[in-house]
């Protein structure tokens, strides 16, 4: 019985000595009885007495489960310094190690941060002739497409100027002349641009003017372009055509209104004034609205007696209408009246009696 014990705690102090720190190698801890290489991050040298691999902390890292170092940017490792990583590499940082972009490729400078970053070196290919351009992926030369050029060793085309033009595989573009402003260039030469347009020196197109202004054809600049002129009544602005004002005016075509001379008046859009019409008054001589007076009328006998005998009517009117009476009797005369008047209107004979009858009734009264 002693004896199988004694085996049981043999085996088990042999498995114990299997799984010891001291057995691990540097940057590796023992677990379940197998030594670990030290996660990230984590390290563990022996003779330090450390069973475990330990962590480095914030703002650390370690060189293969070794040593801790601190983390550098990303295009940095750390080398006893952060340093940038060399040509043809590059890095993410928080990492020992610079990545290499393999072979036939390079970066364009140090410290690169990103795979993205390598291009094909171009020592390490062969140069493109003139007309061709070297195709990164495949590390051959291709021809330029129509329109672009390239020169002998180029890594890539070159589009050809706006008044250029080239076939497939040339090394340079054929320049075509210049058009004058007012005028496009074609396939078939410069043309002249069309109405509602225009065009500066060396164009490649017309530029429309803006909606609702106008411009002949071949016009040379966007201040060519206005709008159709007005209607009387209206002027121009910088919007269009706007209608005058009241007590205004304007003819075709015109850039302003004019005020309406003073004495005259106009309604909005108008293209004349006309005259202001006179005010009405009270006064009968000028107010057309008020009937005339009816002239006097000849008075009978009857009446020229009512208005002498009448002294509350007035004396006065019946002595004026008998002496107008008199001036206006020629042969007619009038019948009525005093003793003037019988001696105006009547014959001598007649006007004699008369003129004696009325004495004597003169008398006697």
């Amino acid at each position: 019985m002693w004896l199988i014990i004694f085996h049981i705690l043999s085996a088990g102090l042999a498995s114990s000595a299997l799984i010891s720190a001291e057995s691990c190698e540097d940057g590796y801890e023992p677990i379940d009885g197998v030594c670990t290489p030290c996660a990230e991050g984590f390290a563990r040298v022996n003779g330090y007495f450390l069973e475990m691999c330990w962590d480095c902390g914030d703002g650390w890292t370690s060189i293969d489960g070794k040593t801790c170092v601190s983390v550098c940017p990303p295009g940095q490792i750390y080398y006893e310094e952060c340093t940038d990583c060399p040509k043809g590499s590059w890095s993410t940082g928080e990492t020992t190690t610079c990545q290499s972009c393999g072979e036939g490729y390079t970066t364009n400078y140090a410290g690169s941060t990103s795979q993205d970053d390598c291009v094909l070196d171009a020592d390490a290919l062969p140069a493109c002739q003139g007309g061709y351009y070297l195709e990164k992926s495949s590390g051959s030369c291709e021809i330029c497409p129509a329109n672009t050029y390239s020169t002998a060793g180029s890594l890539y085309c070159t589009d050809c100027p706006e008044n250029g033009s080239s076939d497939a595989g040339a090394t340079e573009c054929a320049l075509q002349e210049d058009c004058e402003a007012g005028s496009y260039l074609t396939e078939d030469g410069c043309q002249e641009c069309g109405e509602n347009t225009y065009s500066l020196e060396a164009a490649m197109e017309c530029t429309p003017c803006p909606e609702g202004k106008n411009a002949p054809a071949g016009s040379t600049s966007p201040d060519d372009c206005q709008y159709a002129p007005c209607e009387a009544g209206f002027y121009m602005t910088e919007d269009g055509c706007q209608e005058c004002g009241a007590n205004s005016y304007s003819s075709a075509s015109a850039i302003e209104c004019l005020p309406c001379p003073e004495g005259t008046e106009s309604q909005a859009g108008a293209n004349s004034c006309s005259a202001i019409p006179a005010p009405k008054t009270t006064d009968p001589q000028f107010d057309t609205t008020v009937p005339p007076p009816v002239p006097p009328t000849e008075k009978g006998e009857e009446d020229e007696g009512k208005e002498e005998g009448d002294e509350e009517d007035g004396q006065e009117d019946g002595e004026e209408e008998g002496e107008e009476g008199q001036e206006d009797g020629g042969e007619e005369g009038q019948e009525d009246g005093g003793e003037e008047e019988g001696q105006e209107d009547g014959g001598e004979e007649e006007g004699q009696e008369e003129g004696q009858g009325d004495g004597d009734e003169g008398g006697e009264g």
